[in-house]
């Protein structure tokens, strides 16, 4: 919930500024007795930086913004398909009994600047395609699928030469399935417009990545359980909301700016928990929105907070921010949550960034006596323009001492802000203390 994995991503990515692209793949000659040399190596190894042809790594020299932006992107998988390429994925029936005969369809509907391209759709094995039965239709023009068509396991079906616009749909229609027991099952679109080849699945609605089809099987009344389940964390009881958890739990967290989070088992769920309420989460919500929405599964709507919606919050009193909007669905059986589906509110996380929009342009750790150090100053930035450097610590944010701060997390959030706004640091620079006045920028 809001945006954890966005937050660990910027705590670390602080370690690409150090680094140097070059060429060679080879152990570089100028890292033993460096102090980045395990995390250069690990780099090196996992393909996201190089050697130069000399076969050295110079990893004290700077790098320009390009190769800081290549770099981030290659480390972290930030490079996808602009916003404006995605269609959005409809499943149909959203539900259906264990045991029963269904037809399902797939609707695609294409998004901005889709001309022409393909599509390929995504099958769980137990939904898998049958060849000369089964049919793909685009803008009105039907074709029962072939073997061209078809991977051999029936699980991807290819769409090619389609000429559209957006709006237009793409339906996939598979007859005669038996619905198994237990879902979570998971379909997906890649789209390819216009030659930017996509490697990410297309959204549904207005965001998630994955449609969700659950098969459901008879159990007892379940509304206790998901009741518990929901206050177990807001207590900050981690041990009662993960003991509610089926082994096979399936957690789906959908931030519908595109960021996508799927835990598969147990102890992925419990994991991810346990981070979560060390960030102060906690899942607001009026038992009059916990709804049955059919057998075995629940909904529930409120408003995630956590220490950084908190702050956000309290840093901006008058812009009407009040934490991240959140849709859970969860599918019960035998007594145990199997399926948590979170689909967080599109208003409040762009709000939420445009709080946080501003930055300064440093990337900062703490050291071994607990200090704020910055490590680098992004060129060009706000920080490097007002004169810091790489070794000054920072003391205190707006006059609010980081010893008094909860963490190294509200650090960071009280340097952000609204774009135009400006943040006071007050610096320790080898023992002189003064104060610097910085004037966000958008990063």
């Amino acid at each position: 919930m809001s945006k954890f994995k966005k937050i660990a991503v910027a705590c670390v990515v602080l370690v690409v500024l150090l680094l140097q692209a070059g060429l060679s793949l080879a152990q570089p000659l100028d890292v033993e007795g460096h102090w980045a040399k395990g995390q250069i190596l690990e780099w090196l190894d996992k393909g996201w930086a190089q050697c130069s042809d000399d076969g050295r790594f110079y990893p004290d020299d700077k790098i320009t913004r390009g190769e800081f932006i290549a770099l981030t992107n290659k480390a972290f998988g930030f490079t996808r398909v602009p916003l404006e390429y995605e269609g959005n994925l409809e499943v149909s029936p959203k539900s259906a009994k264990s045991g029963t005969n269904q037809t399902l369809t797939l609707t695609y509907t294409l998004g901005d600047n889709f001309d022409e391209g393909w599509i390929e759709f995504g099958l769980p094995e137990e939904m898998a395609v049958t060849v000369g039965q089964d049919k793909v239709e685009v803008n009105g023009v039907e074709k029962i699928l072939d073997k061209a068509d078809v991977s051999d396991d029936g699980q991807k079906v290819h769409v090619a030469g389609i000429t559209a616009k957006k709006g237009d749909k793409v339906t996939l229609t598979i007859y005669d399935k038996t619905i198994p027991e237990v879902g979570p099952y998971f379909f997906k679109v890649r789209a390819d417009a216009d030659g930017e080849k996509g490697t990410k699945p297309a959204t549904l609605g207005a965001g998630s990545e994955f449609m969700a089809f659950l098969a459901y099987s008879k159990s007892e009344e379940n509304k206790n359980i998901i009741d518990t389940f929901i206050k177990a964390i807001n207590w900050g009881d981690f041990e009662i909301a993960i003991d509610l958890l089926a082994d096979d739990a399936v957690y789906v967290n959908n931030y519908m700016d595109g960021y996508f989070e799927m835990y598969k088992s147990k102890e992925e769920i419990a994991e991810y928990i346990n981070i979560m309420l060390e960030y102060g989460g906690t899942l607001e919500n009026n038992e009059s929105t916990l709804i049955e929405l059919s057998e075995n599964v629940w909904q529930v709507e409120g408003k995630a907070h956590d220490n950084g919606t908190i702050l956000t919050a309290e840093l901006n009193p008058d812009d009407g921010f009040e934490g991240l909007g959140y849709t859970a669905k969860f599918f019960v059986t035998d007594k145990k949550v199997c399926y948590v589906e979170f689909t967080w509110n599109r208003e409040d996380e762009i709000l939420m960034d445009k709080l946080n929009e501003g930055a300064i342009g440093v990337f900062m750790a703490q050291n071994e006596r607990g200090e704020t150090v910055i490590l680098a100053c992004v060129p060009g930035m706000p920080a490097e323009k007002a004169g810091l450097a790489p070794g000054d610590i920072v003391v205190a944010v707006n006059g609010i001492k980081i010893n008094e701060m909860e963490g190294y997390g509200e650090a960071r959030f009280r340097m952000l802000g609204k774009v135009g706004t400006k943040v006071i640091l007050t610096i320790n620079r080898s023992g002189e203390i003064f104060d610097v006045e910085i004037e966000r920028a958008v990063y």
